[in-house]
């Protein structure tokens, strides 16, 4: 169900403190509303939701399914006289791989996804810069219990698939370089570390062997690390205090960009406002922490070097790219999960895990 007034109120407060006491972007997750309100109830929630941040200081972006959320994010940063920096974050995808959709409800609504973010990045939004219009979410695959390996080829696969339809459309189609450009990805984070770390720098050979093969000229990746939801607990969980501490060390070590530390009740939805506040304080804290007094931001590929790592890192992204190659040889990411292969591959490295 869509937020009730309290609910609004909560999040309007949480975004304020969470700005206050350091971070530098919001996302505002809308995946769980559950009665597909239109665009206009969407903008109207985000217009409550960020009364009096100042959007021309941060980094805005939405998370759901569809085009709703990014068109009413579009809305709401429009409004703004002083101009906003937003990522739409569409991801038809990955919500294809959730939600269990038709192949044909898939494919649609991954055509009206890449119109909507070709539209947009060609023709602007007034004052309103796209730092970037679609996501490839690795963190669909890791939640599922897939590898190392299928979380960086499945982010490969969808990346493929946003480049097709960005650069198909036949009324306003995006050039290769733009089409890259338009496109981040997010992994997730586990608590072992070195291999982690091995993973975030192995996207980025990954992303760059795959601009390569375009033809194109060296494109940046923008990359995002979170907290993987599977190493969280909810048993004492405050025990999550150590593992997003290890993830979000890993993530900046493994060179990600941008890097969100999980709250220890992420998974436990504490009811008590005044838990919840002081679960978000310390993720907060946690960042700052790493940044302003361990350094880690000083420091340039602290990783770099080691053997280690880079071998771990060449490995990863040689097994990722023939998993990609696999994927794409059976007619790329969305006839894989309408055959249901791509979960039986993950399923057995689950199932696996498990033991």
């Amino acid at each position: 169900a869509r937020p009730d007034r309290t609910d609004l109120e909560r999040l309007h407060e949480g975004a304020l403190e969470d700005l206050a006491g350091g971070a530098s972007s919001l996302e505002v997750d809308l995946r769980r509303l559950a009665d597909s309100p239109t665009v206009d109830e969407i903008a109207e929630l985000l217009a409550r939701i960020l009364e009096g941040v100042h959007l021309d200081y941060i980094s805005l972006a939405v998370a759901g399914p569809g085009t709703a959320p990014a068109r009413a994010l579009l809305q709401v940063a429009g409004a703004s006289k002083a101009g906003a920096t937003v990522a739409l974050n569409l991801d038809p995808v990955g919500f294809a791989a959730i939600s269990g959709v038709t192949p044909e409800q898939a494919r649609a609504e991954l055509r009206e996804c890449c119109q909507l973010a070709a539209q947009r990045l060609l023709a602007g939004v007034g004052r309103v810069r796209i730092e970037k219009a679609l996501r490839a979410d690795g963190g669909v695959w890791s939640d599922a219990g897939g590898s190392n390996v299928q979380e960086l080829a499945g982010v490969l696969a969808t990346t493929a698939e946003y480049l097709r339809g960005l650069t198909a459309q036949q009324a306003s189609s995006v050039p290769l370089e733009r089409a890259f450009d338009a496109v981040s990805w997010r992994l997730s984070v586990t608590t072992r570390f070195f291999s982690q770390i091995s993973k975030l720098r192995a996207a980025r050979i990954l992303f760059g062997r795959m601009v390569e093969a375009s033809g194109v000229a060296g494109r940046p990746l923008l990359l995002e690390a979170m907290t993987a939801r599977r190493v969280l607990t909810t048993r004492d969980n405050k025990v999550n205090l150590l593992r997003s501490t290890a993830t979000t060390f890993g993530a900046v070590l493994g060179g990600a960009d941008i890097v969100k530390a999980a709250a220890f009740d992420a998974v436990t939805a504490a009811a008590d406002d005044e838990e919840h506040s002081r679960a978000r304080r310390l993720a907060r804290n946690t960042q700052v922490i790493l940044m302003e007094e361990s350094s880690l931001g000083l420091v340039a590929d602290p990783a770099g070097g080691a053997w280690a790592i880079e071998s771990q890192s060449v490995e990863l992204s040689r097994f990722a790219w023939q998993l990609f190659q696999e994927i794409e040889q059976r007619g790329g990411m969305i006839e894989v999960l309408a055959s249901g292969w791509l979960h039986e591959h993950i399923s057995r490295v689950a199932d696996q895990l498990l033991r």
